[in-house]
Order: structure tokens, then C-alpha cells, then sequence
């Protein structure tokens, strides 16, 4: 980081009190960016089937494209106990938000059949993605490899949202 920005390591210091308030500030700045293109994004799809599709695309292409950005959102943030105790997770929030949006329209329009809460699902898909993200990053991370596992995502979380409970 303090590379990228053109000065010494412990000059950045002077900015943040320890890496953790580094990496929660890296966190913040990046997720509001990614919460305004998840959104911009799924707004062009016509249905919540496709914008559940589109949303698990967007979330492994981000992985397989910016690994180093991934592995601070998926590795380094977990390992900070500041952030694990501490952080409200706003944008984190938000970016569930999105999900649960999408499920929440597939719910009113009728095409996602589900009981329970929004939330319990959303979370089953995020945590689901991130250990995707999560394997792929801690193996040879082959390009190509993690968006491959879109196609088998998605028809498993949309058969279990669109199909009809008995």
C-alpha cells in the first residue's frame, strides 16, 4: 500500500493507527465501489433469476480478477481481530443488502418460492461464494477456473429458490 502510494512503510502510519484500521479502511473504500457496480449491474438484468445468476458471476470474476484485492476481503479481514470484534461492517452490509434485494424481488414477483428469513439465504449464498473464493485462493488460482463454477452455483441456489416446497 505504502508503495502504491509513493511513500515509505511506516510513513502510512501517519494516516492509519495500525494495519488493522488499514485494512478496514481498504475494506470500506472498496466495497462502496463494488456495492455501485453490483448495483448498476444487476439493474440491466429483466428478472431476479437472472440477477441472482449475474450477482454470483460478478462475485467470483471480482476473485478471479483482482486476487490481491480478494485475498484482503477474504483472508486478511478475518484474520484481524479488530475487524472481527470492532467493525460494523457498512458496506459489508450494504453489499448483502444487494442479495437480499434480488431475493426479496424474486419473492414479490413470485419467481423465488422460499419460507423463512431473507437474510438466512442470503447469507447461505455469500458464505457459499466466499469459501469458493476462499479455496481458489489458497490453491494454484488458475485463471478461468473460479468463474467456471458460476454455472453449478447458480443452478444450485436457484433450484432451491425457484422450486416449490412441498
Amino acid at each position: 500500500m505504502a508503495k502504491a502510494a509513493g511513500v515509505a512503510d511506516g510513513t502510512i502510519y501517519n494516516y492509519f493507527r495500525n494495519k488493522d484500521d488499514l485494512l478496514i479502511c481498504l475494506f470500506e473504500d472498496r466495497m462502496e465501489t463494488l456495492v455501485a457496480t453490483f448495483r448498476a449491474e444487476l439493474s440491466q438484468c429483466p428478472d431476479a433469476p437472472s440477477r441472482l445468476r449475474r450477482f454470483i458471476e460478478l462475485h467470483l470474476q471480482l476473485a478471479e480478477q483482482q486476487p490481491a484485492l480478494a485475498e484482503v476481503l477474504t483472508v486478511e479481514l478475518r484474520q484481524s481481530s479488530k475487524f472481527m470484534r470492532e467493525y460494523k461492517a457498512r458496506q459489508f452490509g450494504e453489499y448483502l443488502e444487494v442479495l437480499a434485494e434480488v431475493i426479496e424481488q424474486g419473492q414479490a414477483s413470485g419467481e423465488f418460492h422460499i419460507e423463512g428469513d431473507v437474510r438466512v439465504f442470503t447469507r447461505a449464498i455469500f458464505g457459499a461464494l466466499d469459501e469458493t473464493n476462499l479455496v481458489w485462493l489458497r490453491g494454484k488460482r488458475t485463471p478461468g477456473t473460479l468463474v467456471a463454477n458460476a454455472p453449478t452455483l447458480q443452478r444450485i441456489f436457484l433450484s432451491g429458490l425457484i422450486g416449490q416446497t412441498p
